[in-house]
């Protein structure tokens, strides 16, 4: 009895089937700035069904439940985006109205109770975050998964905030993660 259970088997059969030309191209140069979507592309190989796959627009993958991706930083370190040429108040006004996921869940646990018994990265799986608002909302139907960044441990206080994102219910603010019995405890 044989068992085949490999990628190896169903490229041997694909091979088989669409038997043509094999081709290989090979290009040597020096170069000091390497284009890795250039490379990328050069050295990918699209088979027939893939290929006819991609033609007639099917999806190629997806992802579900959704995976929010949920992230961490410390007090007014969150990312901010802007158009180019914005005069100083306009600027100020953008950065004013910058709120993270992270930011738009401590506001959501100052204004609500309803969502203090989850962890920020549980919140997801309740709650949906509108982006052109920024801020959190009652989900009203499916689910969704939260997934916070990974930090290394030699990221000092980033790493640390992630592990009491990960223990503490509820937060409302950066002190409230650091409060514990009424005592507020310093991150040094």
């Amino acid at each position: 009895m044989e068992f085949c259970a490999s990628i190896q088997a169903i490229k041997y059969i694909l091979n088989y089937i669409y038997k043509g030309s094999a081709i290989a191209t090979l290009r040597l140069q020096e170069t000091t700035n390497a284009d890795e979507v250039q490379q990328h592309l050069q050295g990918r190989y699209i088979g027939p069904c893939e290929a006819v796959w991609r033609l007639l627009e099917y999806h190629v993958y997806e992802e579900f439940p959704p995976v929010y991706h949920l992230p961490v930083h410390l007090p007014s370190k969150q990312p901010v985006f802007f158009t180019e040429g914005l005069i100083r108040a306009e600027l100020q006004i953008q950065l004013d109205q910058a709120h993270s996921k992270l930011m738009a869940w401590f506001a959501y646990n100052t204004a609500q109770a309803d969502g203090r018994q989850y962890l920020y990265y549980e919140f997801p799986t309740h709650y949906v975050f509108h982006n052109k608002h920024k801020r959190w909302q009652k989900r009203k139907r499916g689910m969704a998964i939260g997934h916070m960044y990974y930090y290394n441990p030699l990221q000092g206080e980033r790493f640390y905030l992630r592990l009491l994102l990960t223990i503490c219910h509820g937060s409302t603010s950066y002190v409230n993660l650091r409060t514990i019995h009424g005592i507020e405890y310093s991150t040094n």
